[in-house]
């Protein structure tokens, strides 16, 4: 079934924020003062490389987190005073980022004339995709409009939102705001529709299968989100990179781990050698899924040569 002309309208407004949650990415700017203060003696786990003039330091990013979760550490709170300059995925909250993501959204990430989510997807696809939407409060109908990569982001709003997690709570919105605060300039790996760029370029079959494991892990796992964060804020990496790049992860296909997580690590590894060119302290801030695994970001500067500390 097509969903509505108007509806689809509103459904392209409705995404201007969905970047946010493409493993780990920026959202809408967050104020600094709705984030716990009590520090930690342990929390997330912070890496750092340097040389005689240099030195960076990376933070993994959890994608969103229940409301008040208290997550600055004394390390974190230290390392992040002390940088000169913080580099983060993407900028999500710049005004015109935000109408970029729209228009990108707009152009890729919807349906249009006769085609829909429902032409491109088998009997068996329907009920399964179907079943789970409506558990959460989105019947087929409701998602119809959506091509498969971005009908996955969508379920997995709702999925977190209906079990009380803060789509502006995210660390990576926080920190952002908190740099601004401080009048620190922000650097960015990827333009605002990079990501959502690599998502939309993936075949139609690819899609459908993102789809279907996001669908599956959230019937069959819905705990996974909670799990997660458990294990970032303990620094327990192992633990991360299990649930995230173990069986029954994040990644539907080699080639969408390719794409997601290894392509860009090289992409990052090579701008943070550039950056120890430069005398002063870089405070870079990821997804924590990219620097977890055997294709880190961390393991791939070691393989360059860089010795790179657990903090």
């Amino acid at each position: 079934m097509i969903y509505p002309n108007n509806t689809r309208a509103r459904l392209k407004t409705r995404f201007t924020f969905l970047a946010s949650l493409m493993l780990l990415a920026c959202g809408a700017a967050h104020s600094a003062d709705d984030s716990a203060a009590k520090a930690h003696a342990k929390g997330p786990a912070v890496w750092t490389l340097s040389d005689e003039d240099t030195t960076v330091h990376l933070f993994g990013l959890a994608q969103v987190l229940l409301p008040h979760t208290d997550w600055h550490s004394d390390t974190f709170n230290a390392m992040f005073e002390r940088a000169d300059v913080i580099v983060l995925e993407s900028n999500g909250s710049d005004p015109d980022a935000q109408i970029k993501v729209q228009q990108a959204v707009q152009k890729f990430g919807l349906y249009s004339g006769d085609a829909s989510l429902g032409s491109v997807l088998d009997e068996s696809q329907r009920k399964e995709i179907s079943a789970v939407a409506t558990s959460l409060g989105a019947p087929m109908q409701a998602i119809d409009a959506l091509k498969p990569w971005l009908a996955s982001i969508q379920l997995g709003v709702l999925a977190v939102s209906k079990q009380g997690y803060d789509l502006n709570n995210g660390p990576g919105s926080v920190i952002e705001a908190e740099a601004k605060m401080a009048n620190k300039p922000i650097q960015v790996f990827e333009g605002p529709t990079e990501l959502l760029q690599r998502m939309a370029g993936f075949s139609e079959q690819e899609q459908i299968g993102m789809l279907l494991h996001t669908v599956r892990t959230l019937r069959d796992d819905p705990d996974q989100m909670a799990r997660m964060n458990a294990a970032w804020l303990s620094g327990d990496v192992e633990a991360v990179a299990d649930i995230l790049h173990g069986d029954g992860g994040a990644w539907s296909s080699q080639a969408i781990y390719d794409s997601m997580l290894v392509e860009r690590n090289a992409a990052w590894s090579t701008a943070i050698m550039t950056m120890m060119e430069q005398p002063g302290t870089i405070f870079v801030a990821v997804g924590l899924g990219h620097l977890a695994g055997k294709d880190s970001l961390v393991k791939m500067l070691s393989d360059k040569g860089f010795e790179v500390r657990r903090r």
